[in-house]
């Protein structure tokens, strides 16, 4: 299970909540982040195998599945 920051949940969640599909503008918009924020974020290690750019548009979308699940909250357990 991938283990993210923050800022890196709060985007690849907005991007889901868009319908998993989005552009940089979208997402930051949707996560209430700042634009060049969330485009940086984007190219980040941590969300390279969640979410990939759409070949030959200016458009981001939510990688495999199996990455769905991120991590639990840590209440959860308490």
């Amino acid at each position: 299970m991938n283990r993210l920051k923050s800022r890196h949940r709060l985007i690849y969640e907005s991007l889901i909540e868009l319908g998993g599909e989005a552009t940089v503008k979208e997402i930051a918009e949707a996560a209430g982040l700042n634009t060049n924020g969330v485009s940086q974020s984007l190219g980040a290690a941590a969300l390279a195998k969640m979410i990939e750019r759409v070949p030959h548009e200016e458009r981001w979308k939510a990688g495999d599945e199996k990455y769905r699940v991120i991590e639990q909250d840590e209440d959860a357990g308490q």
